[in-house]
């Protein structure tokens, strides 16, 4: 029962961190300094879950993918970082509150069957959002360094949502086992 409330709870949040990455608005939350700022916290939460995954992943190809995380998102976060020091923009130290959510509730299923599955599908989650917010910047935005530096990121994130979605990793994942709620859009 308890893990079932506990699926529910990351479906609920799954579905608000969706909505509150600002995706395809054409605002300045979702625009140049909002950009910046929600990658910051995009970042945070991927070299984050990288770590969980190699903390409590028994999966080579999860704890690979993890790895891939860490390194590319710290470079991200580093590009994010210089710009916005550049324009003045404050950046948040941490993932926002929905965000760190998806990642307690996920790393709370370390040592179950269902771990893999639910960090996979977490991330398909946030890269499909990462993509919506990259493309708001491409569309709307009106600083032309944020919007190269969006469309740069772009590919990568591309790369990850390949990994987690249609990789090696996936293939072996089991539509049974995959705990209610959790899956692709």
């Amino acid at each position: 029962m308890k893990r079932t409330r506990l699926v529910a709870v990351a479906v609920t949040t799954l579905a608000v961190v969706g909505t509150s990455t600002g995706t395809a608005l054409a605002d300045d939350t979702a625009t140049d300094a909002g950009y910046l700022q929600q990658s910051r916290q995009g970042n945070l939460t991927e070299i984050l879950a990288g770590e969980d995954a190699l903390a409590n992943s028994g999966d080579e190809c999860v704890r690979h993918v993890g790895e891939v995380l860490i390194r590319d998102h710290t470079l991200l976060d580093a590009d994010v970082t210089a710009l916005a020091d550049a324009r003045g923009v404050d950046l948040p130290d941490a993932p926002s509150p929905e965000q760190q959510r998806t990642l307690e509730e996920v790393s709370a299923l370390a040592g179950t069957a269902e771990y893999e599955t639910a960090w996979l599908l977490a991330q398909e989650e946030a890269h499909l959002d990462t993509l919506d917010l990259i493309d708001t910047q491409v569309e709307y935005g009106t600083d032309e360094e944020i919007t190269a530096a969006a469309l740069s990121a772009r590919p990568i994130v591309e790369m990850h949502l390949e990994m987690v979605r249609g990789g090696v990793c996936r293939a072996e994942v089991d539509p049974a086992s995959v705990p209610a709620g959790f899956g692709p859009r």
